[in-house]
């Protein structure tokens, strides 16, 4: 997917606030799609990070909270993927 993949490389080269936009609208492209939530995720902790500083941290967290959990799109949550981590594969 290519705003997928357009996240990830702004992600890589560190413009993060440029990586929301088309990691959200991958998001809305393909909502089962679990790359761009993981992308999104990643993107607004890192922007909550006291290296990065343009989001408080307890802001940054709680949206890439609600991304991986895929609460922070424009998706319903009836089309939000699941993500079931089993503790077998922690190990």
């Amino acid at each position: 997917m290519l705003g997928a993949a357009i996240g990830a490389i702004l992600i890589r080269l560190a413009k993060y606030h440029e990586a929301v936009g088309p990691l959200k609208k991958a998001i809305e492209i393909d909502p089962a799609y679990a790359e761009p939530y993981a992308g999104l995720a990643d993107t607004y902790v890192t922007l909550g990070s006291w290296e990065n500083g343009s989001l408080p941290p307890q802001e940054g967290f709680e949206k890439g909270k609600a991304a991986a959990a895929g609460t922070d799109s424009s998706a319903s949550d009836s089309e939000a993927p699941e993500f079931v981590v089993s503790s077998d594969s922690l190990d």
